[in-house]
């Protein structure tokens, strides 16, 4: 009984107040400030808003002493602010996994009750260091301020058990509050239709390619998905995600072409806009930690509640970025503020009419086999009542050109994400990754025909 207990995932609760705490929460804030006064002056209010998430994630952490959902919400906003550098976003995630209580998240054994930190804790202690060492050789001092705060947060986690017979079903995102997520679908659909107005109006639609008309299109589609009825309102929800993030890729890619690695004045908002939509997706599609982290006020969901904090940053940056050149331009520039700023607004309202809705258990496939007093999964399946030798055989040459399968599926994945990264300029922009898209896509197809080879042996 006491071996399946130490098998169960753990979570990793930080010590709130102790010294080891509050420095890792005080080195992330002076690397933020940091960042923002060692910029140029001119580059000090982009630079700002940019580290911002770090600044809010570091406030979530000082008011988590009773509310531990609030850990999973501080590391989400710590990602989105350290989009800069890789190593740092890693470590990020693997705290903000550790705090979540996610799958595999397990103690060692070996080491005292006082020093076991969780699984996902030592990795994100290994990611920190490795970005304290490579903000030491680019001399990023903030960076390396950063990177000690999440190497000091890790330390000061411990693994906490599940109480016993515990279950923690899988929350969904939903939308409840209907004029809340009706009145947010509207704008961000309006705002949409007015951004396709106006580029017809600049260029013709007959000098258009059909491409950038069908790209041109795909955001409104997403807004209209919104506005779809029915009992199927979530499986609209993710699409709307997956298509808005497309598109944000691909806009990216756009500014990337065009100004280079930087991608323009507008790579923070960019870059948080794309967080956004995968947390909304996310939170759509239904986790274990998507837990309202402030269930006394509001049934807002964790992804919900990172994405309004990231959504109301962006709008205020839009108002003080007008109010910054005086109020004649601001009331002159109004009219070309509101649209610029009803898409954040409108995923903001529509954040905040959100609620959690538990997913029912999902039923486990009984395939399996006992080897040695434990189910192996798909080792089990594959082994398991396969009949003669021939169909072994069959089984075992299947298998194999699964498994390949299931590389290429792999290596089309890394691409993309390797791809998206380079938008993030985290890669060089002379960095080509299409060939190795290309290579996963073309294989999954093969080793599927190759498997199809087996299936006369089953005749004997």
């Amino acid at each position: 009984m006491n071996q399946q207990r130490e098998r169960r995932p753990v979570r990793g609760v930080p010590q709130w107040g102790t010294p080891v705490f509050w420095a890792g929460t005080g080195l992330l804030a002076l690397g933020a400030l940091w960042a923002v006064f060692s910029a140029d002056e001119g580059m000090r209010l982009s630079m700002f808003w940019q580290i911002f998430p770090v600044l809010a994630g570091c406030g979530l952490l000082c008011a988590a002493k009773d509310r531990p959902a609030l850990y999973p919400a501080a590391g989400l906003l710590f990602f989105a602010g350290l989009a800069s550098g890789l190593p740092a976003m890693l470590a990020a995630l693997f705290w903000t996994m550790s705090a979540a209580g996610m799958r595999l998240n397990r103690a060692p054994r070996r080491l005292p009750e006082m020093l076991a930190l969780p699984a996902y804790s030592i990795a994100a202690l290994a990611a920190a260091a490795v970005s304290a060492a490579a903000a030491i050789t680019d001399g990023q001092v903030w960076l390396i301020f950063a990177s000690l705060g999440l190497a000091s947060l890790s330390l000061c986690q411990r693994a906490q058990q599940l109480p016993d017979g515990e279950q923690r079903p899988c929350l969904r995102t939903v939308r409840t509050q209907a004029p809340l997520c009706w009145t947010g679908a509207a704008l961000f659909a309006v705002s949409q239709a007015h951004t396709i107005w106006q580029m017809l109006r600049a260029v013709p639609i007959d000098r258009m390619r059909v491409l950038d008309i069908v790209w041109l299109f795909v955001p409104l589609a997403a807004g209209i998905l919104l506005l779809l009825p029915g009992q199927r309102r979530e499986t609209w929800f993710v699409s709307f995600g997956v298509l808005m993030t497309l598109s944000t890729l691909r806009t990216m890619w756009n500014a990337a072409a065009y100004y280079g690695v930087n991608m323009g004045p507008n790579r923070a908002g960019q870059v948080l806009m794309l967080f956004v939509y995968v947390f909304l997706i996310l939170g759509a599609a239904g986790r274990r930690c998507n837990t309202p982290p402030l269930e006394k006020y509001t049934r807002m969901p964790l992804f919900s509640f990172v994405c309004a904090v990231l959504l109301g940053m962006l709008c205020v940056q839009q108002i003080v970025y007008v109010l910054s050149f005086g109020f004649v331009v601001f009331t002159h520039n109004f009219k070309r503020l509101v649209p610029e700023i009803l898409p954040q607004a409108g995923l903001l309202v529509l954040c905040l009419g959100t609620s959690v809705r538990a997913l029912p258990e999902r039923e486990r496939r009984g395939a399996g086999v006992d080897l040695d007093g434990r189910r192996r999964g798909l080792l089990g399946w594959f082994f398991h009542d396969v009949g003669g030798s021939l169909q072994r055989l069959a089984r075992i040459y299947a298998g194999i050109f699964f498994v390949l399968g299931a590389l290429s599926a792999a290596c089309a994945v890394l691409g993309l994400l390797l791809t998206a990264l380079k938008l993030l300029g985290l890669f060089s922009p002379y960095s080509d990754f299409t060939m190795l898209i290309l290579s996963g896509l073309i294989g999954i197809p093969a080793s599927l025909l190759a498997a199809m080879g087996a299936w006369p042996l089953y005749a004997f």
